[in-house]
């Protein structure tokens, strides 16, 4: 080593301050400038959405009511330890102040132990969300993740009269399996296809989803975005996506997305829009191929693709749906034009 070498590096054996590492005086004095100025935010404004920003931002949170969440359960357990080692009381007021015990102690437990764990909790963020329920991880939470928007309403949480639909829908498939060559025959089929579908809405089962096949490497990505446009209403009234417990199709990850309604094809063609968009943002759109929408009543009935039936278990693809849509405008357009 030159003896100037050892001087710049000085005893310490660090880089001085003047040594020409870091660049003559212009390159310093041109980089220490850009630092100052150097705003962050509109970094971090376009990279917010990306799931392991969003997973940094919640896990502390999520850490928080996790620790609060167990302090909680720990008190409930003391509490009920407590009730049964103390002494039981025939008395007509002793019994009476038990079950007001019981019923003030229900409802001081935490909001999130009254709504299902695989769902996003009232006290929750987003972000502690995705962190607690990361699909390709998650385990013992059952088959699906699921999260509601603003706009799910209790209209929209019915599933109508879900038994007499099932029974209905059951004879009209005994009645087509019953019919000569019915396999063969496509106008038994759709005649099917049709009476289940108007038996659902008779009885008030009319929500739909749109089914997206994720990469199972993409999966914990596109999920958040689903999540996040979901809970801004953006997207249909709810979604939710398949975790590690439920059986992988393909080497890939189911995820849907509900709308109200399965003749309502203007929601169902915004929807499609946005959702075309999120999966191009994670630069994925080759691998989901195909997008398909099933009637929820398909699902009730286990009409799957395959089955014995021969029946079609979407009634849309994002084809058809682009192409009504691509009509509707140009229509649209036409009639503009002959009102000017």
């Amino acid at each position: 080593m030159r003896k100037s070498d050892e001087e710049e590096i000085g005893t310490a054996g660090f880089l001085s301050d003047d040594s020409s590492f870091y660049g003559d005086e212009d390159t310093k004095a041109r980089l220490e400038a850009r630092a100052a100025n150097f705003n962050p935010a509109p970094y971090w404004e376009s990279h917010e959405h990306q799931f392991h920003v969003i997973a940094a931002k919640g896990q502390k949170e999520f850490e928080e009511k996790e620790k609060a969440r167990v302090e909680a359960e720990e008190k409930e357990k003391a509490r009920a330890k407590a009730e049964e080692e103390r002494p039981a009381s025939t008395t007509g007021s002793s019994l009476q102040g038990k079950v007001l015990t019981e019923s003030q102690h229900q409802h001081e437990l935490p909001t999130h132990r009254q709504t299902p764990s695989s769902s996003l909790r009232a006290d929750e963020s987003l972000e502690a969300f995705l962190v607690r329920l990361s699909p390709s991880t998650v385990c013992g939470e059952g088959p699906w993740i699921q999260i509601d928007g603003p706009s799910i309403g209790t209209a929209e949480r019915s599933q109508g009269d879900r038994d007499t639909f099932i029974a209905r829908g059951q004879e009209i498939l005994k009645k087509l399996s019953l019919e000569p060559n019915a396999a063969n025959s496509w106008g038994a089929r759709e005649t099917a296809r049709a009476d289940i579908l108007s038996a659902a809405r008779s009885l008030g089962l009319t929500s739909g989803k749109w089914i997206i096949f994720s990469p199972l490497e993409s999966t914990d990505t596109l999920w958040s975005t689903v999540a996040a446009e979901t809970l801004a209403g953006q997207l249909g009234h709810s979604s939710r996506v398949a975790t590690a417990e439920a059986e992988s199709e393909g080497g890939k990850r189911r995820i849907e997305v509900y709308t109200a309604d399965v003749d309502d094809l203007g929601q169902i063609g915004g929807v499609l829009e946005i959702l075309v968009n999120l999966i191009k943002s994670v630069g994925k759109m080759g691998q989901v191929g195909q997008l398909y929408y099933k009637p929820e009543a398909f699902s009730e009935l286990g009409i799957q693709t395959g089955n014995e039936w021969g029946l079609r278990s979407s009634i849309h693809s994002r084809r058809s749906v682009e192409t009504w849509m691509r009509e509707s405008r140009a229509k649209d357009v036409e009639t503009t034009g002959e009102s000017d």
